[in-house]
């Protein structure tokens, strides 16, 4: 009796245990925080799971984002999205976009803000700074929006299949309120597969990864920019390449 007694506990300790491990891997899968660096403390809310969605409170102080509004805005021309004939001007995309990673840091002169927040988001992502795309700040006006989209390369394209050769895929993104804007007229970052939309306080980062742990895109990424009924939007886009880019 004694002996079944025994086999009856050990089955049930194996179940136990099975099922432990199975919740902590699942929560590492869906969840996997060795995968960012949060050395400086910043607190995190994590909006979705699969995929994994973060805000990052304060990613950036309210003086940066003051910094490059005003260095950004001389920059401003028309938004482009990727087509077989390379970027170009499309109606999906009716914000401006400021290319201030190529003109406030060349080989003559490096903008040590701009600089420090390259460093921060490499630091964050564990990532080398190389891997990171010419910085975008970007300007919604009303009435401006951006249709839902993938931030990852359409590789069936080969113009951009043989970038994602050379300089590797969009692995992160780091989507960063430079503004702060008003509840009720629009503006945040939607996710339609996941049906929900997030909208950060000036200097918040929306992050989130492209691709999965096993090196697929997730289609579950999908998102856009809703459009903004009042004000200006003002964002500034963090794209972090898989391999050292050569831009």
């Amino acid at each position: 009796m004694n002996r079944y007694l025994v086999l009856i506990l050990l089955v049930l300790l194996i179940i136990i245990v099975s099922i432990i491990i199975y919740k902590k891997n699942r929560n590492t899968e869906s969840f996997p925080v060795n995968k960012f660096n949060n050395a400086n403390n910043l607190e995190i809310i994590i909006e979705n799971r699969d995929p994994e969605i973060l805000l990052i409170k304060n990613f950036l102080t309210r003086e940066e984002c003051d910094h490059l509004i005003i260095q950004g805005e001389p920059l401003l021309k028309a938004s482009t999205v990727c087509s077989e004939d390379g970027d170009k001007v499309d109606e999906s995309r009716t914000s401006w976009t400021a290319s201030i990673g190529k003109e406030l840091i060349t080989e003559n002169s490096k903008d040590s803000i701009l600089q420090k927040i390259y460093e921060r988001a490499a630091e964050f992502c564990m990532r080398p700074i190389q891997n990171i795309e010419p910085i975008q700040m970007v300007r919604y006006n009303s009435g401006q929006f951006y249709k839902p989209h993938y931030d990852y390369l359409d590789t069936s394209m080969d113009i951009y299949k043989e970038q994602v050769k050379i300089n590797g895929q969009r692995e992160i993104t780091f989507f960063v309120y430079l503004n702060d804007v008003p509840n009720g007229v629009g503006g945040e970052t939607y996710f339609p597969k996941l049906d929900k939309k997030i909208k950060g306080k000036k200097g918040d980062a929306v992050f989130w990864y492209n691709i999965k742990q096993n090196g697929d895109l997730d289609d579950q990424t999908l998102h856009g920019g809703n459009p903004i009924t009042e004000g200006t939007k003002y964002g500034l886009n963090i794209w972090v390449r898989t391999k050292t880019s050569t831009f």
